[in-house]
């Protein structure tokens, strides 16, 4: 795993003493791949990857996939898919639409300056919640892997929202309490900012808000509270969401749980 993770970083095992170990794993983008690495990731008997990356992200950076690894994609943000959360390379070094012209530096400051990084981030966790593109693919992924033999891999580009929504669901339904949750979608923090350091250190000297940017870079408590706080509003229970929001059927929230635990 050592091996895997010098490419993607946040590549890990799923957290939890309920989970069964080797069954399940997150990662962020899997296009760094070295043949040693994707080797090692088939020996983990992985053979499944699902992709939570827009279209966009999936064309700039493709998966790196060895012999036996099939790639399912799963568009969570393709009903907004200039989302932030789909976006950070392209906001991070000012690649904004300016138009009629003008200073794309100064533009990105105005887009995200003020505490509007913050309400965007907020935006995109109330989406995956309730967006028809995000539904669709976590019934897809959740009813996948409830019926996969094999060990399965989940990621989109940074591996800290979308997948960090789609890990703390498979968790929430195992039991995981909500303490090794939380921890589990924060450990993001650990490594994902340190990959943007560079663009974010160049975005400021260039006169970027980074204060303001380093919001994208980071997973917080409040973004997935906001997440649970609306799948209350809509469904009132994390498995009525899954029931009734993803329709997931009895037999697939059961081979779910027998398959994971």
């Amino acid at each position: 795993m050592a091996d895997i993770r010098a490419f993607a970083p946040n590549f890990r095992p799923l957290s939890g003493t309920t989970l069964r170990p080797g069954s399940i794993y997150r990662s962020g983008e899997l296009d760094r791949l070295s043949p040693s690495a994707t080797n090692s990731l088939m020996a983990l008997g992985v053979q499944t990857i699902y992709d939570m990356r827009t279209l966009n992200e999936m064309t700039k950076a493709p998966d790196v996939l060895g012999p036996g690894l099939t790639r399912i994609i799963v568009n969570v943000l393709a009903d907004q898919p200039a989302s932030a959360a789909a976006a950070i390379d392209d906001v991070i070094v000012g690649k904004a639409i300016v138009a009629g012209g003008g200073d794309p530096i100064a533009t990105v400051n105005g887009l995200i300056g003020d505490g509007q990084s913050m309400r965007m981030m907020e935006d995109t966790y109330r989406d995956v919640v309730r967006m028809a593109s995000a539904r669709e693919a976590y019934r897809t992924f959740l009813t996948g892997v409830a019926h996969s033999p094999h060990p399965v891999v989940f990621h989109c580009t940074a591996g800290k929202d979308r997948t960090g929504w789609a890990a703390a669901l498979i968790q929430w339904h195992l039991g995981v309490d909500d303490e090794t949750v939380m921890n589990d979608y924060l450990a993001s923090n650990a490594v994902v900012p340190g990959r943007y350091q560079s663009m974010l250190d160049d975005f400021e000297a260039r006169g970027g808000d980074s204060a303001s940017m380093r919001v994208f870079l980071e997973v917080r408590p409040e973004f997935l509270e906001i997440a649970l706080s609306t799948v209350r509003a809509d469904f009132g229970t994390i498995d009525v969401y899954l029931r009734s929001g993803l329709g997931l059927s009895d037999s697939d929230l059961t081979s779910l749980a027998d398959r994971l635990t």
